[in-house]
């Protein structure tokens, strides 16, 4: 606080104290009380629809607001002015706010548009700053639209179209972390089973794999809990079918067995996975069997439970491991869940 200036009056005690409180005590009519109980109805860009009056009292036919703009004029005004900062700005922070913001609105069904945001938010993937490089791969995902799926793919693996991408050698591993929490995000916005068998099948290859350092196999175990493959036994499209994990991404069974098996394994070589990343899995875990059928559910529980319970666990993974089955038990309607 800065010292008191020769001649200022200094409230008695209490007295700002009194006069905060009654502006803030103001019923009804302060705002904080009321963006507490109406926030979650503004947030999202896409979904929102707003039902019932504004600011309390009873709903009516007649007492309805929409506060989502017409696609009209987001198309207009809006992605017009986001584009123009990708275009042109050079600040970081401005250009990473308008990448996820171009995302988030999508183009709308349109294809035009379509074609035009997927172009813009991978022209920013080669530029030389790791901020801007990092969330264009998460705004592909964000965007979710299936031309996103190929490059997403590409900069996961690193391969030759994905160094393409981000126009260097190799495909830096933070980039590729990104491009895995975008193909996350893509799955669990998806209704396509292919859509879905294909990302499965890409970061089972990167669980696979021996990495250097733990930001790649964590941020891949993650997404793969956004990634619940169907119940019935699909096939999977012939890209898919290409990749040695093909036949662990035919049915949420056979996705779940795969992923059990490796959280159970403990690392020997280039087998079962870091101890940061078995936390990380075991809640992952969770979430991939919450409507599973009962014994592909009940396989995966007892795992989970296993590992929660076992003094050989670290204190991490057995915490992450309640955390699992807390994510997948229903409210004991199954023996398994009862148990």
């Amino acid at each position: 606080m800065a010292p008191t200036s020769p001649g200022m009056r200094v409230p008695a005690p209490g007295v700002g104290t009194a006069v905060s409180a009654g502006m803030t005590g103001l019923g009804e009519l302060d705002w904080t009380r009321w963006w507490r109980l109406e926030r979650e109805r503004f947030l999202g860009l896409r979904d929102l629809k707003l039902k019932g009056p504004i600011s309390g009292g009873k709903e009516t036919t007649t007492t309805r607001l929409s506060l989502v703009p017409r696609r009209s004029l987001i198309d207009s005004s809006i992605l017009p002015a986001l584009f123009d900062v990708l275009e042109t700005e050079r600040d970081d922070s401005m250009i990473s706010a308008a990448l996820i913001g171009v995302a988030r609105i999508g183009s709308g069904g349109r294809r035009d548009l379509s074609l035009r945001i997927g172009v813009l938010i991978k022209e920013q993937l080669h530029k030389s700053s790791q901020e801007i490089s990092e969330t264009a791969a998460l705004s592909l995902g964000i965007f979710g639209e299936r031309t996103a799926l190929e490059p997403l793919i590409a900069l996961l693996a690193s391969s030759k179209e994905g160094a393409q991408l981000v126009n260097k050698r190799t495909v830096p591993t933070r980039t590729r972390a990104f491009a895995a929490f975008g193909l996350g995000l893509m799955a669990h916005g998806s209704d396509d089973p292919q859509v879905r068998q294909r990302i499965a099948a890409a970061l089972c290859e990167v669980l696979s794999q021996r990495h250097s350092s733990d930001d790649l196999p964590t941020a891949a175990v993650i997404a793969f809990g956004l990634c619940p493959l169907p119940h019935k036994l699909s096939v999977p499209d012939r890209a898919t079918r290409q990749s040695p994990f093909a036949y662990q991404v035919v049915s949420r069974r056979a996705q779940v067995r795969w992923f059990t098996e490796l959280l159970a394994t403990q690392r020997r070589g280039t087998d079962g996975l870091p101890p940061v990343v078995r936390t990380h899995a075991a809640l992952a875990l969770g979430r991939l069997v919450q409507d599973a059928e009962l014994d592909v559910r009940s396989a995966a529980l007892e795992a989970l439970t296993d590992l929660a319970t076992s003094r050989q666990s670290r204190v991490n993974l057995r915490t992450a491991s309640f955390m699992g089955l807390g994510e997948s038990l229903t409210a004991g309607s199954d023996p398994v869940d009862r148990e």
